[in-house]
């Protein structure tokens, strides 16, 4: 089973816009961002009391939470995207090619599926009885206009250790960040990707590009994205 973080991680565009893969996802993941706060908003908004870093969730318990993200899963989605492009150029040979090779990395990804740990089942956006692959991850403040040096600093190392598979050392950085924190993740429910790969591959069979691109399609569409708030519950941004 591998699990290292090849999404490059914000919990929006940012999240995802790191590697190839992530880029294909990118536009949908700004739907999940808040808005930026206009001037007379934040001119109305009441000044936030620090929180001394001890108030903060503990840090051992915290790095259990974070989401083992799946290589193979990602690698999945990377040639199930590219099989959609070969599709729409005409080239079913490569497409054939191209979600067999996603079939093979998406049956290696059942190993790393999950019905998602504790940060992500506080999402509204999950169901408890299906199994995800974790694609991609994030530790972000929820209000990034307003981050401070040093927080910036904290989060730089937090997510640099995420990318690593290192949680233990992510959450030590991540409850000195003296704001609200938040975890956004993105994740694809195993039987649609499974059952969409196979749906596609027997309609290139029959040479039904227009229905194996639709089946494709539909796994894409099944990605979901969410920001929880590192306190498990549903962040502001997840409401949005």
């Amino acid at each position: 089973m591998k699990t290292k973080t090849i999404f490059a991680p914000v919990a929006a565009a940012i999240l995802l816009a790191g590697t190839a893969a992530g880029s294909v996802y990118a536009a949908e993941a700004m739907k999940t961002a808040p808005a930026p706060a206009t001037q007379g908003e934040q001119a109305a908004k009441p000044v936030a009391v620090a929180q001394p870093a001890a108030a903060k969730k503990d840090s051992t318990k915290l790095e259990k939470d974070f989401l083992k993200l799946s290589d193979d899963g990602g690698s999945a989605m990377e040639a199930l995207h590219a099989a959609r492009i070969a599709i729409y150029n005409g080239d079913i040979k490569a497409a054939t090619d191209l979600v067999a090779k996603a079939q093979t990395f998406s049956t290696s990804a059942k190993a790393d599926a999950t019905k998602l740990d504790k940060v992500a089942a506080a999402s509204t956006k999950v169901d408890a009885d299906k199994d995800y692959v974790p694609l991609a991850s994030q530790i972000m403040v929820q209000d990034a206009y307003s981050v401070k040096p040093e927080d910036a600093g904290h989060l730089t190392k937090a997510n640099a250790a995420l990318k690593k598979g290192d949680h233990k050392q992510a959450a030590e950085e991540a409850v000195l960040v003296d704001q609200n924190v938040s975890y956004a993740f993105a994740v694809v429910p195993y039987d649609t990707l499974s059952s969409s790969l196979d749906t596609a591959s027997t309609a290139l069979k029959n040479n039904d590009a227009q229905a194996a691109n639709m089946a494709l399609k539909k796994a894409e569409d099944a990605v979901v994205f969410d920001t929880v708030s590192m306190d498990m519950g549903p962040s502001t941004a997840s409401q949005s």
